[in-house]
C-alpha cells in the first residue's frame, strides 16, 4: 500500500485509472447503486466524477500530507501516458533520490519498535 511504501522512503507513481468505470469496485451504498440494473453504470460513472473532483489525492502520502508529495495519474490513462510518466520518473535518479529524502523525512518515525515493546510491556 502507498502508506507503507512511503514510510519506508520507496518512491512510487500511484495510478488511478477511471476510463473503465464499469470494472471499478466500490464499497458500501455507493457499490449498492453502481450494481442496479440499467441505471447502475450511468449513476456509478458520476459518482466517479464527482469523487475525482471532491478528493484531490488518492493516495495515502499526499492524503497525509494534505499536498502532493507523490506523483499521481488520475482519470483516463492509457499505456502511452503511462510510459512516458515511467520513463521520466525513472531518468532523473536526482527526482528518485529526493523523492525517497522527503519520504523518509516527512513519514518515517524512528522508535516505532521501541514504542510497541513498550505499549506490550505495560499490558
Amino acid at each position: 500500500n502507498t502508506g507503507e511504501a512511503a514510510i519506508l522512503g520507496v518512491p512510487m507513481l500511484v495510478i488511478l485509472p477511471t476510463q473503465k468505470p464499469d470494472v471499478i469496485q466500490l464499497d458500501g451504498l455507493a457499490g449498492w447503486l453502481g450494481n442496479l440494473p440499467v441505471l447502475g453504470s450511468l449513476i456509478k460513472r458520476l459518482m466517479i466524477k464527482v469523487l475525482l473532483v471532491r478528493i484531490p489525492f488518492v493516495s495515502l502520502p499526499n492524503r497525509w500530507a494534505k499536498a502532493p508529495v507523490v506523483p499521481e495519474l488520475k482519470g483516463y490513462v492509457d499505456a502511452d501516458r503511462l510510459s512516458t510518466q515511467l520513463r521520466l520518473y525513472m531518468s532523473q535518479d536526482d527526482w528518485r533520490r529526493g523523492l525517497r529524502e522527503r519520504l523518509k523525512k516527512q513519514f518515517h518515525q524512528p522508535g516505532a519498535v521501541r514504542h510497541l515493546v513498550d505499549l506490550l510491556e505495560s499490558l
